[in-house]
């Protein structure tokens, strides 16, 4: 399976839940520095940041005493549909 089919198949998964979140948040920064197609690799820019700050409990507090943006469950899924729409469009 070529790295595009597979930054596809982890994306969907992830929003279909049948990925989990935190391993997500791991995995897919290592499968992104596989990838060679610049279309991709320019789509998903921010996505190793976002992964980052995944936190499956976000301190909103802690977010604005440090001016950060952590992203939850759902968030980082509505990031990853955001990209996967962009992503089968190409």
């Amino acid at each position: 399976m070529k790295v595009e089919q597979k930054v596809l198949k982890m994306l969907k998964e992830l929003i279909d839940g049948k990925y989990d979140e935190m391993e997500f948040s791991y995995d897919f920064p290592v499968l992104m520095g596989e990838l060679e197609n610049e279309g991709y690799i320019h789509i998903l820019d921010d996505m190793p940041e976002i992964c980052g700050f995944y936190n499956k409990y976000p301190d909103r507090n802690e977010e604005k005493r440090l001016n950060v943006k952590y992203f939850d469950d759902d968030e980082i899924k509505e990031e990853a549909k955001k990209l996967y729409d962009k992503l089968i469009r190409l």
